[in-house]
C-alpha cells in the first residue's frame, strides 16, 4: 500500500493564502497599501471587525474589504503580475493593511477610516486596474506628457479620485498643482493637434 503524500501544514497554509490574495488581486479593481508600523496591533485590535461597515454582506465585501497582509506574502501573490516591478520594492520587512474592492469611492471611504485607526500608517501605493499610483508615477507626472496616452490615463485617474491625494503620504499641495499643470498640458496639446487638423478639414473654394 502506498502511503499517501504528506504535506506539511505550514506549507499548505501558505499555499491557501497564496490563492487567497491571487483572487483578491484578480477579483479587486482598487487597492490601497498601508504599511503598518512596528508596536499597532491588527488582530488584538480586530481591525478587520471595526473598519467594515455593518451589515456585512458578500457582495458589500466585494466593494470595499481589507485584510492583513505580510511582506513576504506580497512578493509571492505579484510575482509574475503586470505591476510586479511597481509593487515589489514596498513588499519589505514591515506587514501591510490592504484595502480592496469594486467600488472606488467605497474603497478610499475605508482607506479614510483605516488611517484614522492607524495614524502612523504610510500609505505607499494605490492600485487603480493596472495603474499604479506611487512616488514613482509621481516622478513620471513631473516629467510630462513623454508617453501621451498612459501620462493622460495617470492624470485622469487621480483627478477623479482626488481623496486619493490625501491618503498617499506625499506633499498635497505640491501634488494638487503639478495635477493642475498636468491637466492644462495636456488640454494645450489636444488645441494643438485640433488647431493642425483645422486647415486640412475647411473645404477647397
Amino acid at each position: 500500500m502506498v502511503e499517501p503524500t504528506r504535506i506539511p501544514w505550514r506549507k499548505l497554509e501558505r499555499e491557501v493564502r497564496k490563492y487567497e490574495w491571487s483572487e483578491r488581486f484578480k477579483n479587486a479593481s482598487v487597492m490601497v497599501f498601508a504599511q503598518l508600523m512596528r508596536g499597532e496591533g491588527w488582530g488584538r485590535k480586530m481591525a478587520r471587525l471595526k473598519l467594515l461597515e455593518h451589515p456585512q454582506t458578500e457582495a458589500s465585501l466585494q466593494e470595499a474589504d481589507v485584510h492583513y497582509m505580510a511582506p513576504a506574502l506580497g512578493k509571492r501573490v505579484i510575482r509574475g503580475t503586470a505591476y510586479e516591478q511597481r509593487l515589489s520594492p514596498i513588499f519589505r520587512v514591515a506587514p501591510f493593511a490592504v484595502v480592496h474592492g469594486r467600488d472606488p469611492d467605497k474603497v478610499l471611504a475605508l482607506s479614510t477610516r483605516l488611517r484614522a485607526m492607524y495614524p502612523k500608517a504610510m500609505f505607499l501605493a494605490a492600485r487603480f486596474d493596472d495603474i499604479i499610483i506611487d512616488q514613482a508615477a509621481l516622478v513620471e507626472l513631473e516629467k510630462g506628457p513623454k508617453t501621451a496616452g498612459l501620462f493622460a490615463e495617470l492624470v485622469q485617474t487621480i483627478s477623479a479620485r482626488p481623496a486619493i491625494v490625501d491618503l498617499l503620504d506625499q506633499s498635497v499641495g505640491q501634488l494638487r498643482t503639478l495635477l493642475d499643470q498636468s491637466n492644462q498640458s495636456i488640454a494645450t496639446r489636444l488645441q494643438q493637434m485640433e488647431s493642425e487638423k483645422a486647415p486640412d478639414s475647411q473645404p477647397s473654394e
